[in-house]
Formats: structure tokens, sequence, C-alpha cells
């Protein structure tokens, strides 16, 4: 089902108006630079076309190229109700839903969206995805926390932290059932060398992070700090 154009532009507004730090990418997608990523708010249509469901989203920008980057989220966070379940609104309902949904959805987007932002503070927001929706059960989505994890400590210079990173990596990998990570990463052990190669070229690694922020300058930035 196809929403007229008029709906569209008042559901891309309200978002966009509640949360004036994130600009529009493209339709329904809301985001700003942090520092190695891209954040923001995703509002996912759901089959039919005429429900949408907001989630909170991360992308790496230390990726190939800009659509690489854009191909995956590490964080897909979808926001809940105050009942704890997932936000659906109809696009025909979203006028006197919406100011109701705010409220909730502003308090389970863990990190500031306006101004610099701690190191600490997120690596905590990796840190919770963990244990969220189907993030335990999915060895893929694991690898991508930390990945992000790791190239969060190598953007900001933090060797302990990557250090901790690549141990932890190493003793849960031992734990993930091979066929559920390689159809995304190949052999576990050939991945891993991988991303201690990216750590051991920070300069490569930081060089390939300006070029995708380039392309973004129409967005707004901040900046990961200590």
């Amino acid at each position: 089902m196809s929403m007229p154009s008029e709906i569209n532009k008042t559901v891309a507004h309200d978002w966009q108006s509640a949360f004036p730090e994130l600009l529009k990418y493209k339709p329904n997608r809301f985001y700003k630079v942090l520092g190695p990523a891209a954040i923001g708010i995703e509002l996912i249509v759901l089959p039919g076309g005429d429900v949408y469901r907001p989630h909170f989203v991360s992308y790496p920008l230390w990726e190939p190229d800009l659509k690489s980057c854009f191909d995956s989220p590490f964080i897909l966070q979808e926001m809940q109700n105050d009942r704890g379940l997932q936000f659906d609104v109809p696009f025909l309902k979203h006028t006197s839903i919406f100011p109701i949904a705010m409220a909730p959805i502003k308090g389970q987007i863990e990190i500031p969206l306006d101004g610099n932002v701690t190191i600490s503070t997120f690596m905590t927001l990796i840190n919770d995805q963990f244990s969220k929706g189907l993030v335990p059960f999915s060895p893929v989505q694991q690898a991508k926390l930390f990945e992000a994890k790791l190239c969060a400590g190598l953007y900001a210079g933090d060797v302990s932290s990557m250090q901790n990173t690549l141990n932890d990596l190493e003793n849960v990998g031992k734990s993930w059932e091979p066929r559920l990570f390689e159809w995304k990463f190949g052999p576990f052990n050939t991945w891993l060398i991988g991303l201690r190669e990216k750590a051991e070229h920070r300069d490569i690694f930081l060089e390939q992070v300006d070029r995708n922020k380039q392309k973004l300058r129409h967005l707004k930035s901040s900046e990961l700090v200590w």
C-alpha cells in the first residue's frame, strides 16, 4: 500500500523536528556522523506499506566505500512502547500516536545525539546491544559489535581497549557455531587475523573513515572524545 506523499512528508517532518541533530539521508532515514560511525533513526516500513517501526541504528564508516558502509548496521535496536512491545505506527495514525511515542523512544536512546560523546559512553552503548533482541543468538551480530568496539578503540587510539576487545573476541568466538558465522564472514580465524591486521594499521583505517565522512559532509558531525 502506497502512502500519499503528504502523509510521508508529515512523518518525515515530525521525526526530524523531534531529533534536530539528525538530518535526512534517504526517505525514512535520519542520521548524523559520530566519530567512525553514522548513527540515527530509521523508520522501517513493514510489509504491506501501511505501518512503520522506528529503530535506533549505527553503521560503520570504515568499510571500503559508502555503499558497503550502509549495507548493514552494527546496531539495529527496535524502539519499544511503554508496554515493552514493538512500536508499530500506522501511517494513517501517525499524527495521534507520534506525540505519545516520543517520551519512551527518547528514553531508549542511550547516548546524546547533540555534541561530542565520550568513548566510554559509546562503548557502553555497544556493550548493551549484546543482550538485546536476537543478538545473543546471532554470532554474526555479535561479531559486528566486537568489530565496532575494536574500531572505536582504534579511532580513539585506545590501545588497551583494542587489546581487551581482541582477547574477549578470541574467547567468545570459540563458542560460536561455525555454520552460523561462516556464511557471512568465512572461517573465524581468518576473519580474526583480518581484524588484528586492521588494528596494526591505524593510519590506513583513519584515512578510509575520513574518505567516507567526506561524502557525508551534508550531515551534522560530532566526535568521540576521552
